[in-house]
């Protein structure tokens, strides 16, 4: 099974519920990545460590540009209020990173489209073609 390093932008609610199934996704299904808590990311560098302690993160950092650059991150987690996801995503994409964010708070048509492109151009990085989490979008 091949690893897909996680890094998560943001620890609020939906940070923990995306924990909680990154840790359980290979319970639930046969899947060819095993999700490895690599790094969670927010302002607070207090409450990313504690975040981080609690779920088995392991490393944290404070700026979300800084996560998306790294070369151990193999997908970017976005559970950030909704108004912030479209920088992130575009930016982490650009990157040529997998990028999920719930489908509920899904960018317009153009915004998808943008951050399609980004990734496209960012293919080249070797990372893996699908995402094992259903009912969202997925770059």
């Amino acid at each position: 099974m091949k690893k897909l390093n996680v890094g998560l932008i943001g620890c609020g609610f939906m940070g923990r519920t995306h924990s909680n199934a990154s840790r359980r996704v290979n319970n639930f299904f046969d899947l060819e990545y095993r999700p490895v808590l690599r790094a969670v990311c927010d302002i607070d560098p207090a409450r990313a460590q504690a975040f981080a302690a609690k779920w088995g993160y392991e490393t944290i950092e404070t700026d979300w540009r800084k996560l998306i650059a790294r070369k151990d991150i193999d997908l970017v987690d976005i559970t950030l209020p909704n108004n912030m996801h479209r920088e992130v995503a575009v930016a982490a994409a650009k990157a040529g990173l997998r990028v999920t964010w719930p489908l509920r708070t899904a960018p317009l048509a153009s915004e998808l489209q943008t951050a399609v492109a980004a990734r496209a151009k960012g293919a080249a990085s070797g990372s893996p073609t699908s995402s094992p989490w259903k009912g969202f979008w997925r770059l």
